[in-house]
C-alpha cells in the first residue's frame, strides 16, 4: 500500500518536490470520489439547516435584531405560555395561580400538556416535568404506569400538577371576564389570532376516544369550545399516536371544536405542503397550525390562511425569525421576557406605521 508522504517513486528513485504535489493532489481527488456518496447525504440532510441559519441572519433585518414589519402585526401577535412555566408574581408554576398573573399581565395564549394516568385521569403536566417529581431516580418515566392518588402520593400534588378539567374550567373563568377574548380566535381566511386561544397537547398510550369525547363536551358546556384547539399530527404508517387517532376521530366535525394541526420539521410528510394542504382540506376541524420554527420562510408562506403558532421560542433571533415568517404567535418558556421584547420594539418605534 502506497504511503500518503511517500517520497521514493516506482523506479527505486527519490520523487521531485512538484511530482509529491502532484502525487497528493490524486490522493485527495481519490478521497473524495470514495466518499461522495456520504457527502451527498449529509448535504442533503444539513441543506435546511444552512438555509435557516442564514435566514436566522438576515443582514436586512433591523438594528437590534428586531423585525421590519408593520407595527399592527407586532400589536396582535401573541405570546403563548408553554406549560405555566416561569409564571410572574411569584406564582407556582403550572398552577392557576401562575395562568391567572399572565392572564393579568396581557398573555391570552396557552399550549398546555395533559397525560393520561394508569386509572384514565388527565393530568395537566408534561412527562419531562412530572416525571422527576415521581420518579427522579429512574431514567425513564410512563405516567401509564401510575394511577392519580400514586402520583399526588409521590408529590405531584394539586397546586402544580392539576387535572385538565380543573385548567379548562378556570380557563372558562378568564374568557367570561372579558368580553374581548371571549371571541373565536379564528375567522376566515385569517393568519392572526383573535380570540384567546388554549393549545391542549394530549399524550399517553392509554388516552382513548372517551377522553377526547369528555373534552369536547366539557368544552361545549363551557363555551370555550371555538378558544381551545386539540392538537395532533398525522399519523406514519403503523403508528397508533398518544392511543389512537385523534385526527381521524376529530379532524371531520368542526360543530365539535376546534384542532391545530402539529408540523415537525423532521418528518418528511410535514415538509410537503401539498400534503399538508390535503389533511386540512379533509379536515375543518383544523383551524390552526402548531408548528416547528425550522421550516423555511417559503415553507411557512405557503401555509397562510390560519394561524400558525411556532415552537419552541426562547431568544429574540427565533422570536424575529417567527414574525418575519408570517406567524400568528409562539410558544415559548419565557412569556413575560418575550412580551418585553414585544414591546419595546413597539415603543421605540422599531416597527413600520407606528
Amino acid at each position: 500500500m502506497m504511503l500518503w508522504n511517500q517520497k521514493i517513486g516506482p523506479n527505486g528513485k527519490p520523487l521531485s518536490p512538484s511530482s509529491r504535489i502532484h502525487q497528493k493532489i490524486q490522493r485527495v481527488v481519490t478521497a473524495i470520489i470514495a466518499c461522495s456518496p456520504f457527502l451527498w447525504v449529509f448535504s442533503s440532510y444539513s441543506n435546511r439547516s444552512i438555509a435557516l441559519t442564514s435566514s436566522l441572519r438576515d443582514p436586512n433585518r433591523g438594528k437590534g435584531g428586531h423585525p421590519i414589519v408593520e407595527c399592527s402585526i407586532l400589536k396582535q401577535f401573541q405570546i403563548c405560555s408553554h406549560r405555566l412555566l416561569e409564571p410572574p408574581d411569584n406564582t407556582v408554576a403550572g398552577s392557576m395561580a401562575a395562568m391567572t398573573a399572565f392572564w393579568n399581565r396581557g398573555i391570552r395564549c396557552f399550549d398546555i400538556d395533559s397525560v393520561t394516568t394508569k386509572d384514565s385521569q388527565l393530568i395537566a403536566a408534561h412527562p419531562e416535568i412530572l416525571g422527576p417529581k415521581i420518579s427522579p431516580n429512574s431514567k425513564s418515566f410512563d405516567p401509564a404506569s401510575f394511577t392519580l392518588e400514586d402520583m399526588r402520593s409521590l408529590g405531584a400534588d394539586e397546586e402544580g400538577f392539576p387535572v385538565l378539567i380543573t385548567v379548562l374550567e378556570h380557563y372558562a373563568s378568564l374568557i367570561n371576564s372579558d368580553e374581548t377574548t371571549k371571541i373565536p380566535y379564528f375567522s376566515e381566511n385569517s393568519q392572526y389570532v383573535r380570540g384567546s386561544l388554549f393549545h391542549l397537547d394530549l399524550k399517553g398510550p392509554n388516552l382513548t376516544p372517551k377522553h377526547l369525547d369528555h373534552i369536547q363536551d366539557k368544552l361545549l358546556e363551557l363555551g370555550i369550545q371555538n378558544n381551545v384547539a386539540i392538537c395532533a399530527g398525522v399519523l406514519k404508517d403503523g403508528d397508533v399516536g398518544p392511543g389512537f387517532d385523534m385526527l381521524k376521530h376529530l379532524g371531520r366535525n368542526a360543530s365539535r371544536g376546534s384542532m391545530c394541526l402539529v408540523l415537525r420539521d423532521r418528518e418528511e410528510r410535514d415538509r410537503n405542503v401539498a400534503m399538508v394542504h390535503d389533511v386540512v382540506n379533509n379536515n375543518e376541524a383544523i383551524r390552526s397550525y402548531a408548528s416547528s420554527y425550522k421550516f423555511e420562510k417559503e415553507f411557512f408562506s405557503q401555509l397562510r390562511g390560519m394561524p400558525i403558532i411556532t415552537w419552541t421560542i426562547d431568544n429574540e433571533e427565533t422570536l424575529t425569525y417567527s414574525i418575519e415568517s408570517g406567524a400568528a404567535g409562539v410558544v415559548t418558556n419565557h412569556p413575560m421576557k418575550l412580551q418585553k421584547m414585544l414591546q419595546d420594539w413597539i415603543k421605540g418605534n422599531q416597527c413600520v406605521g407606528g
